[in-house]
C-alpha cells in the first residue's frame, strides 16, 4: 500500500514538474511588411498567437536569412490585435537594408517556445510597391481655396496599420502610391490647420474606406482644411466678500478644462478694493475658477462653493461675457503652521501653474474642508497656510506636459496615494522644501488614431470625480492619463493601436484596473472602471479586540450621495448611530441595537437629502462622539 501511494505521489509530481517547464507552442504565420509613416520607412510583423503565451519576444538579424549574423531580441511585452493575430511595428529600420526576423512565446513561468518561421524583408529607397496603386487629388484651404503646399497625406491600411505617406505640391496636388488593400486617406498640415480623414471626418473609424486594386489611379479625392483661426475674447467677471458681504482681496486663477479634463492653467486676477475681479478668456470652451484670498483668514474655494477642482462647476463661454460668478469665502481657525515647496521639471526646471492638493488623512478637530489646492507660481513655488492639524498626503498634477505624481522624499514618482510619504502637521508645524520632481509626459506618435473613455464610479454607480486615469503599456510605463470630470468621465486621444492596461486612482478609494485592453482604429474603447471606498467593508475584528471607543471621519468627504462611516468599541455595548441636520432634527438611524466588542463600517445613503452640512453621532452606554460631514450633489 505504501508503495502504491510512493508511486502515485512521485506520477504527480513528475508530472506537476513536466507542466511547469513545459515550452508554450511557438507563433506560426509570421509575415514581415514594409510601411512608411509620416515619411519614415517601419516593419510590421504579424503572427498568429499561441493560447498559452503570457507574453512575445521579437528577435531580428541586422542580415538577410542566409547571411551570418545573430538574432537580437528588440522586443519583449504582452501585444495584442483584434481576432486571434498579434501585431508588432519595428520602426529601427534603414532604407536599403535586409531584415530577418522570428519571434517566440513566453508563458507565465518564464518558459519560451521555439522560434517561429522565419520570415526576411528588405527595406527599399522607396516603401511605395511599385505594383500598387495610386490615388491622387487636390488641397486646398477650406475658407479661400487657395492651395495648400506640404500638406501630409498618409494612405493608412484598414487591416495592419501600415501607410504610405506623399505631400503636397506648390499647387497642393498629391499622388501616393499603396500596395493592394482597403485604406482611409490622412490630411495633415504642419500646422495653421485642422487635420482630417477623408471625407471630411474627424475620427479614423468615420473617414471613408477606399478599395485600391493593383494597377488602379485613382483621382479626384480632395479634402479642404478648416484653418486654425483665434477665438474671440470675452470676460469672465464677478465679485469675492466675505460670509458678511465685506470685500476680500483675493487671487482668482482660471483653468481651462482640456479634452481630457486635465488642469491646464490659463490666466489669475486681483480683485480690486471694492472685491470685483474680470479676467479675459478665449471663446468657445469651459472654464473653472478657483478664489485664493491672500489673507489666510479665509479659506480658498472654488465657484459655487465647491472643494475641488474635479467637482467644480464648470463655466462655459460661448458668445458673449459671463458675469455673476462671486465667492463668499469662509473664515477659519488661525494655526501657525504650514506647508511650502517647488513644482520642478526631472531636469530641474519650474513648472508654473501646476496644482498642488494636500489630502487630510486624519484631522485632529472636525472642520468642513478634507483638503487645501492651491497653484504653483512662476518659479515653480507654493505654499499652504493656517492647515488644519492632521496627516496629509500631497499631490501635484502639473498640466498636459508632465505626469502626475505624490509626494515622496526621495523625489521619486509615485501615481498611488497610498505609496505617498504622509507628512504630520501640528498647530506650529512649518514643513518647507518638500518638492516635487515631475516627468514629462510621454511624446504620443502624431499618426495615433485610437480612443479610449469610459467612466469611473463606485459600487453604487456614482460618479467617482478627480480620478487621474492613466494609460500604461504592458511594461507598466506611463503613456498618457486623463482626469475624470464631475460625471466620472475621462478620454484620451491620440493613441496608437495596441495593447494597454488602464489604471485609475483617487484619495480615499482603493485603486482600480483593466488589463488587456485592445484599442484600434476602427471605434472608441469604452472602459468603465469601479473603486472601492478606501474604508473597512466587513464587521469584526480582524486586528484583535480594539482598546477604545472611536468614530471615524466619514470617506468620502464631502460625499455624493454615499459614504462609509466606521467605529470601533472596546466592549460589547447598547449602541445608536443617528444622522442629523443642522437644525438638530434627526434625518436617519443607522444603527440602534447590542453590538459586540469590534470594528464596525455603516454605508449611508443620502439620495433623499438636500446638500449642505450633516452631523453623525455614535453613542454608547459610556461613551457619545459626533462627527461632521458635507453633503454636495
Amino acid at each position: 500500500m505504501k508503495l502504491k501511494q510512493l508511486l502515485l505521489i512521485f506520477t504527480v509530481a513528475f508530472f506537476a514538474v513536466q507542466s511547469l517547464f513545459a515550452q508554450p507552442s511557438a507563433p506560426t504565420e509570421l509575415t514581415a511588411t514594409v510601411g512608411q509613416i509620416d515619411m519614415y520607412p517601419g516593419v510590421t510583423l504579424q503572427w498568429k498567437g499561441s493560447d498559452d503565451a503570457f507574453k512575445y519576444n521579437i528577435y531580428r538579424k541586422d542580415a538577410a536569412l542566409a547571411d551570418p549574423g545573430d538574432f537580437v531580441m528588440i522586443h519583449s511585452g504582452r501585444l495584442g490585435s483584434p481576432n486571434e493575430y498579434h501585431r508588432y511595428v519595428d520602426g529601427m529600420v534603414e532604407q536599403n537594408h535586409t531584415y530577418s526576423y522570428y519571434v517566440t512565446a513566453e508563458d507565465f513561468n518564464g518558459n519560451e517556445s521555439g522560434p517561429s518561421n522565419m520570415v526576411e524583408v528588405t527595406v527599399g529607397d522607396v516603401p511605395n510597391p511599385e505594383n500598387g496603386g495610386k490615388i491622387s487629388g487636390t488641397v486646398t484651404d477650406e475658407s479661400t481655396g487657395d492651395p495648400l503646399e506640404g500638406v501630409y497625406v498618409s494612405l493608412i491600411s484598414v487591416t495592419d496599420f501600415v501607410a504610405y505617406v506623399s505631400q503636397t505640391d506648390a499647387n497642393g496636388n498629391y499622388t501616393v502610391v499603396g500596395a493592394p488593400g482597403e485604406y482611409k486617406l490622412y490630411f495633415r498640415a504642419v500646422q495653421d490647420y485642422w487635420p482630417e480623414f477623408y471625407d471630411n471626418a474627424r475620427h479614423f473609424w468615420d473617414g471613408t474606406n477606399i478599395l485600391l486594386n493593383e494597377g488602379d489611379e485613382l483621382t479626384g479625392f480632395d479634402a479642404a482644411l478648416t484653418p486654425m483661426s483665434l477665438p474671440d475674447i470675452y470676460s469672465i467677471s464677478g465679485k469675492v466678500t466675505d460670509e458678511n458681504g465685506n470685500p476680500v482681496e483675493a487671487e482668482v486663477h482660471v483653468f481651462k478644462v482640456a479634452p481630457n479634463f486635465h488642469y491646464i492653467h490659463q490666466l489669475k486676477g486681483m480683485t480690486d478694493a471694492d472685491g470685483n475681479y474680470s479676467i479675459n478668456v478665449r471663446d468657445g470652451g469651459e472654464y473653472v475658477l478657483l478664489c485664493v484670498p491672500v489673507s489666510d483668514q479665509y479659506l480658498p474655494e472654488y465657484y459655487n462653493d465647491k472643494q475641488s477642482f474635479s467637482e467644480a462647476d464648470r463655466i462655459e463661454v460661448n458668445g458673449a461675457d459671463v458675469t455673476g460668478i462671486d465667492f463668499m469665502l469662509q473664515q477659519v481657525p488661525v494655526y501657525e503652521n504650514g506647508i511650502s515647496g517647488t513644482v520642478m521639471s526631472s531636469g530641474n526646471e519650474p513648472i508654473e501653474g501646476a496644482m498642488v492638493v494636500a489630502f487630510i488623512l486624519h484631522p485632529d478637530v472636525l472642520f468642513p474642508v478634507d483638503r487645501y489646492e492651491t497653484v504653483t507660481d512662476e518659479n515653480g513655488n507654493y505654499s499652504f497656510e493656517s492647515m488644519l492639524p492632521g496627516q496629509y498626503v500631497l499631490l501635484t498634477v502639473p498640466g498636459d506636459l508632465y505626469l502626475p505624481t505624490f509626494y515622496k522624499s526621495d523625489g521619486s514618482q509615485t501615481m498611488f496615494w497610498k505609496d505617498a510619504d504622509v507628512l504630520d502637521v501640528g498647530e506650529t508645524t512649518v514643513l518647507s522644501g518638500i518638492n516635487f520632481y515631475c516627468e514629462p509626459m510621454p511624446e504620443l506618435p502624431a499618426d495615433g488614431f485610437a480612443v479610449i473613455n469610459g467612466f469611473v464610479n463606485d459600487p453604487q454607480n456614482n460618479p467617482v470625480p478627480g480620478a487621474n486615469v492613466y494609460v500604461m503599456d504592458q511594461n507598466n510605463n506611463v503613456l498618457a492619463y486623463s482626469v475624470t470630470g464631475p460625471q466620472g468621465k475621462f478620454e484620451i486621444e491620440n493613441l496608437p493601436a495596441g495593447q494597454y492596461k488602464i489604471v485609475s486612482d483617487n484619495f480615499g478609494y482603493r485603486s482600480a484596473e483593466q488589463d488587456n485592453v485592445t484599442a484600434d482604429y476602427n471605434s472608441a474603447q469604452q472602459v468603465n472602471l469601479t473603486m472601492q471606498p478606501d474604508a473597512p467593508t466587513s464587521v469584526g475584528d480582524e486586528n484583535g479586540i480594539p482598546k477604545e471607543f472611536s468614530l471615524k471621519q466619514n470617506y468620502p468627504n464631502p460625499f455624493n450621495p454615499t459614504t462609509v462611516i466606521s467605529y470601533t468599541l472596546a466592549k460589547p455595548t447598547d449602541v445608536t448611530l443617528k444622522v442629523y441636520n443642522v437644525l438638530g432634527k434627526e434625518v436617519a438611524t443607522l444603527v440602534n441595537g447590542k453590538q459586540n466588542a469590534g470594528r464596525y463600517s455603516v454605508n449611508f445613503n443620502a439620495s433623499n437629502l438636500t446638500s449642505g452640512i450633516y452631523f453623525y453621532e455614535l453613542k454608547t452606554n459610556e461613551f457619545t462622539q459626533t462627527r461632521k460631514m458635507i453633503l454636495m450633489k
